[in-house]
């Protein structure tokens, strides 16, 4: 967690400040320092830490109040150090208008963490493209992709990715010459359809929403001409965001699409068995010394029920792991209440929990089905979840004891953190012993990333089995982005 210099200003402090400035002018410099953030989780000015969701909230400042008309301020590392201690200032202002530390705590985490790039490209590829059975399943992401948004889901990820350049950017005239490098056609307004669908102007942008507008739209469109051009320049003041909104922000899109109410939507469900299908592809790339097993029916024929979703056993001892892809939903996410994350925890994780012990106990009751891993003596439990849950072993544990299910014996763990427990542990120590050390005392109550930071800080990721498809998907020696 990030303890930043903040300096909280009125309205009328924050009007006076910032109308000193040109927009475009103080708009490029705020999005020029967003490429440092592509390889960090936040960056340092004279300093002053930074992060994702700083510089959206310094754009969103000079959105309000810098001068549209006048040539402003020449502005220099003093004003830009000044502009990001205002912003984690009015973030500040927000923090301390919740009630519990734990609150503070967990809204905190989801603001400053974010997924690195790779994994996020990679991961969505990978499922969408890769992974998804289109002879069975009725919905193709890829085709739904492409009849809403007429840009194939590798172009837009192409273009996602050449936004992230400097900060700004403007609408490609020539979209239909990068055809022949993807081997596909591509039309002349490609580029401007892209633009179209993941921007807003600046009205919107302002506007208070949970997620916050630059989430949704993470590209502000200004409709602004600067001087020596000829078209609206946008900018991005967070390329994370806009990687987030390419992949896991398409998932959401696609299941809104599918959402009928009352639980019912297909796509949620096809897309819940793919990222298990994700997660078993995972474990057959790195783990060489386990044998790893799917789900087994259990009970009368005419009621069968399914185990948890993997078995990963080595000698007399076993893994269990349930898969989940919701954890905590937006509303809970971005404003931390404590009632909100409970009861979403109840819909996900609890289950999750449950099912973990329900199997755990058909294998102490000697359950026939299960009998290849009744000479397990030593067990371990880890639920697997695609969206994030910060505070996993903390905050949201304490939240579950206080339903009556404790999960004081269970690791969480997000998808990107499994991703980068499964390359660690190829390389220094085998899963279980991994597991083990992060389950003792020292490091219990820390969130998977945490204890990697802590327990293992010389690590370098490789991140074999991402690279495969994040090569699929771009090659920066071959693409090159036409300027405006």
């Amino acid at each position: 967690m990030i303890v930043a210099n903040a300096r909280e200003l009125s309205l009328r402090e924050c009007e006076v400040f910032f109308s000193k400035f040109n927009f475009l002018d103080l708009a490029r410099e705020i999005c020029g320092l967003a490429k440092h953030l592509l390889a960090e989780k936040n960056c340092v000015l004279c300093g002053r830490y930074f992060t994702d969701r700083t510089l959206c909230i310094a754009l969103t400042l000079a959105v309000k109040y810098a001068s549209r008309q006048s040539p402003g301020k020449q502005i220099d590392v003093e004003d830009l150090k000044t502009v990001i201690e205002i912003a984690w200032g009015e973030d500040e202002k927000k923090l301390l208008s919740l009630k519990y530390s734990s609150e503070i705590l967990s809204r905190t985490m989801y603001l400053q963490q974010v997924d690195r790039l790779l994994y996020l490209l990679a991961r969505y590829w990978c499922i969408f493209s890769c992974l998804w059975p289109r002879d069975n399943y009725d919905i193709d992401p890829l085709k739904v992709i492409e009849n809403v948004y007429g840009v194939s889901y590798k172009i837009i990820l192409f273009f996602a990715l050449a936004s992230s350049k400097d900060g700004h950017l403007f609408a490609y005239d020539n979209a239909q010459d990068f055809s022949s490098a993807f081997g596909a056609e591509i039309d002349h307004d490609a580029h401007k359809r892209f633009l179209e669908h993941f921007s807003c102007g600046m009205d919107d942008w302002v506007k208070e929403t949970i997620p916050p507008q630059y989430i949704k739209s993470p590209i502000l469109r200004s409709d602004l001409i600067p001087d020596g051009m000829t078209k609206t320049v946008y900018f991005v003041p967070s390329s994370n965001n806009l990687f987030a909104r390419v992949t896991v922000g398409m998932y959401h899109e696609i299941a809104d699409m599918y959402n009928h109410g009352d639980g019912d939507n297909k796509f949620r469900v096809l897309f819940g068995n793919v990222f298990e299908d994700y997660v078993y592809a995972l474990m057959n790339f790195y783990i060489k010394n386990r044998s790893i097993s799917r789900a087994i029916k259990y009970g009368p024929k005419k009621k069968r029920k399914e185990t948890v979703d993997f078995f990963v056993k080595k000698d007399r001892t076993l893994v269990l792991i349930e898969v989940k892809q919701a954890s905590i939903y937006a509303e809970a996410q971005y404003t931390g209440n404590l009632d909100l994350i409970k009861a979403n925890l109840r819909k996900t994780v609890l289950k999750a929990v449950e099912q973990l012990r329900i199997t755990e106990n058909l294998l102490k009751n000697g359950e026939k089905s299960l009998s290849v891993y009744h000479d397990c003596d030593q067990i371990k439990k880890l639920i697997v979840l695609n969206s994030p849950l910060y505070n996993a072993n903390n905050i949201c544990k304490m939240l579950l004891d206080e339903m009556g299910k404790s999960a004081a014996d269970v690791s969480i763990i997000n998808i990107s953190e499994f991703e980068t427990l499964l390359d660690l542990q190829s390389e220094t120590q085998d899963l279980w012993e991994m597991l083990e050390m992060k389950e003792s005392e020292e490091y219990k109550e820390f969130d998977f990333n945490e204890f990697f930071h802590y327990a293992y800080p010389d690590r370098s990721d490789k991140a074999e089995f991402l690279k495969i498809y994040f090569r699929q998907i771009y090659d920066g020696s071959v693409f090159k982005v036409p300027a405006e």
